[in-house]
Formats: C-alpha cells, sequence, structure tokens
C-alpha cells in the first residue's frame, strides 16, 4: 500500500521513517531534484507539489488508490496535501482549513470576529498602495506577507522614517499581499497543541528569544504559573475549536503582555519547525506529534493525552545565526555521548549564506534535554561558544 509525502526535505525525514518502519511504500513529491529524502522513499516525483493536477495524474500512474497524503512540518504542502486528498477522497483538512491556516489575512479576520486580543492592523495589495496608508499607526511596526512561514520576509520598523526608507529602496514586496500590523510588547512564547477526536490538548509551553523583534535564536520549555497557563489554554482551545480542525498538530507563536493579554501572532496546522515537533516536544512530554498524526489517519487511532505530564524534561533549542558570504570551515564541538545534547548542521561547507533574516537562514543549533533548566542552560551554553562557523 502507498503513501504519499509531499515535501522531501530534512524536516520531514524522521517521519518519513515512521512510514518506512510501518512498512508502508513511499511516494515521494519534491520539486528539488537531490531532496535529502530522495534515497529513503519507494517513488520520486521530481516536480513542485503546487502542481496539483500533474501530480495528480503521476500518482494514479503508480497507484490508484493512496493510503493518505501527507504533509509533514509545511505550510507550503498543508493546501495541495488538502486539494489531493479531495481529489482521492481521503478523509483529513479541508480545502477550506488548510486555506484558512495558510493565509494570515484569514487568521487576523477570525481572531479580529471572534473577539480576541489583536494588534492594530490593515492590508495592502502590494508596496505601492502601502506607501501613503500607513498615518494611523503607532510605531514601531511589523510588515509580513500574507502568505509564508518562518519569518520569511517579516520586516520590524522602529520609526516612520526607516519604513519610508524600505519603501523606496526594497524590492521585495513588489507584487505581494502586506500586512501591517503595531508591534506588542511582551513575552514571546511557542505553544505546541494536538487535537484529538475533538480533545485538545496543550503538549508544549516555549518562551522564544528573539533576534531583532523576528526569529527566534533560542527556544527552551518553561514551567509557567498557573494563572498564565489557565489563560494560553484557554485562548488556543478557542481558537481551535473555532476552526472546526480535529485530528490534527497545531503550532501557535503568542505574545504575553505585562497585563495579563495574550495575543496570536501567528498560527498553523501543524507541528513546529526545526526540532520542535520532532524533538522539543518528544523530549518534553514524551510525545511523537507527527507519529500520532500518522497513526490517526493510517490506523484510525484515537489519541489519548491520560499519561502527559508537562515538562518531564526540559528542552533547549539554541540556533547559530548566519550572515551573508560563504561556508569556510564548520568547527564542531566535543559533546560527550552520555551528556543527553547534539549538534545539528542546516548548511554545509561551501554553502553560501545570508545576512539573519527569517529561521531558513540558521546555519545549525545546539539541542538538548535535562530534569534541571539551570544545568542544561549552562551546558547548552559551553558547547554553544565552542562552535563557529567561518563565513567569509
Amino acid at each position: 500500500m502507498y503513501v504519499v509525502v509531499l515535501g522531501l526535505g530534512w524536516q520531514q525525514k524522521k517521519s518519513i521513517l515512521i512510514l518506512k518502519n510501518y512498512n508502508y511504500k513511499i511516494i515521494g513529491v519534491d520539486q528539488n531534484k537531490n531532496s535529502i529524502c530522495k534515497k529513503i522513499i519507494n517513488k520520486f516525483i521530481n516536480i513542485d507539489f503546487q502542481k496539483t493536477n500533474t501530480v495528480y495524474k503521476k500518482i494514479k500512474k503508480i497507484t490508484k488508490n493512496p493510503k493518505y497524503i501527507f504533509s509533514f512540518n509545511s505550510d507550503a504542502a498543508l493546501v495541495p496535501s488538502s486539494i489531493l486528498r479531495n481529489k482521492f477522497n481521503l478523509k483529513g483538512l479541508s480545502i477550506y482549513q488548510s486555506s484558512l491556516m495558510t493565509n494570515k489575512v484569514s487568521i487576523k479576520n477570525l481572531l479580529k470576529k471572534n473577539k480576541f486580543n489583536y494588534a492594530n492592523y490593515k492590508i495592502y495589495l502590494n508596496k505601492k498602495n502601502l506607501k501613503s496608508k500607513f498615518k494611523n499607526f503607532n510605531f514601531p511596526i511589523i510588515i509580513k506577507p500574507v502568505h509564508g512561514s518562518g519569518s520569511r520576509g517579516v520586516q520590524f520598523f522602529k520609526t516612520k522614517e526607516k519604513l519610508n526608507n524600505f519603501i523606496k529602496n526594497d524590492n521585495f514586496y513588489e507584487k505581494q499581499k502586506l500586512i501591517i500590523e503595531e508591534y506588542i510588547k511582551g513575552q514571546e512564547f511557542s505553544i505546541e497543541a494536538f487535537v484529538s477526536n475533538r480533545k485538545i490538548k496543550i503538549l508544549s509551553i516555549s518562551k522564544r528569544k528573539i533576534f531583532k523583534k523576528i526569529t527566534a535564536k533560542e527556544i527552551n520549555t518553561k514551567k509557567i504559573d498557573k494563572l498564565k497557563y489557565n489563560l494560553i489554554e484557554d485562548t488556543i482551545c478557542k481558537f481551535i475549536n473555532l476552526t472546526k480542525i480535529d485530528n490534527c498538530p497545531f503550532h501557535f507563536e503568542i505574545i504575553y503582555t505585562k497585563n495579563n493579554k495574550i495575543y496570536i501572532i501567528d498560527a498553523a496546522a501543524r507541528g513546529g519547525g526545526y526540532f520542535v515537533a520532532d524533538y522539543l516536544v518528544k523530549k518534553n512530554i514524551n510525545f511523537n506529534i507527527n507519529k500520532a498524526l500518522i497513526d490517526i489517519n493510517l490506523k484510525n487511532k484515537i489519541i489519548k493525552f491520560d499519561n502527559i505530564k508537562l515538562n518531564s524534561y526540559h528542552v533547549c533549542l539554541k540556533y547559530f545565526l548566519s550572515k551573508k558570504g560563504k561556508i569556510e570551515k564548520i568547527k564542531k564541538p566535543q559533546i560527550p555521548k552520555l551528556s543527553n545534547l547534539k549538534f545539528i548542521t542546516f548548511k554545509k561547507v561551501g554553502d553560501s549564506s545570508n545576512d539573519h533574516k527569517c529561521d531558513g537562514d540558521r546555519l545549525g543549533a545546539i539541542i538538548g534535554y535535562d530534569k534541571n533548566i539551570k544545568k542544561l542552560e549552562n551546558k547548552i551554553n559551553k558547547f554553544y561558544y565552542k562552535t563557529s562557523f567561518t563565513i567569509k
């Protein structure tokens, strides 16, 4: 029996290996002919999965009835996977639901309509439309594309003058639909949640340390007080219920202000990327997000959350930030085998590197877990500063 996976990057690898362990034949779809997971699948379709009609025809040449179509840890593949499941009459997120969860305007409108806290915002058709229409905003402000994830294209502006300079000189937004919103000051958290058989469970709550107000440079699980936890849980459950999505993971990024207000700044119907779903949640509470998703859709399993205990282990992900140039050398840390730490690279020697503007610019990370959060942070920092990327 075949299953289909859209996207064959390193962020899909662990989930694909679970499918292999279940003895399913895997059809993988990716436009990158050198995809990392190409050699561990059974059939490779080398095409952009956004071209769903062509992908559908190519899948049908291999199998008329795939068991399921997955899109692990990927916003880009969410709508195409829904379209393809619809063509094959498979259950899962509807096209409407996946479109909602990949469109920041739709999410903003949902928040506004249902009386969540939200930052003052406006939608603009393109950069030209933006030039004279931000008079009613208090600075600083954030500008972001309507579609996209991982902080791609997000810009922070402290003053109106800096925004004007950006508008004059930058070509990135020339033809893109934009959101401009006021910046909300507060603590930033990542929330991982899962809904199964209409029951919602908060899996992990992690503090995010932010680089230049845009992208996380460190994510670590934290114990939080009961008031804060209950407010977060109520907000997240209310949002998930409004989407009417079931049997699915969710990833949220929120801001918690000094006056105990919660602002949802991002929401996605998937597990968090860059080892949040595949490592942080698994070590934090011994729950495998993508394995649960696989079990629901291939085994009709109802996921039970009875034995989940928040913060069984504290987990920290500390990322290496990039700068523009070419990677000439990577000095790896000598981490002892039994330390519960790992060094991971997202780039290799010879790769180009950009000035750090989004999650995709990360060079690598030191990741680890421990019962003691202070001990963990000290270990992570020790090996973080023994690691270097030489970029010229």
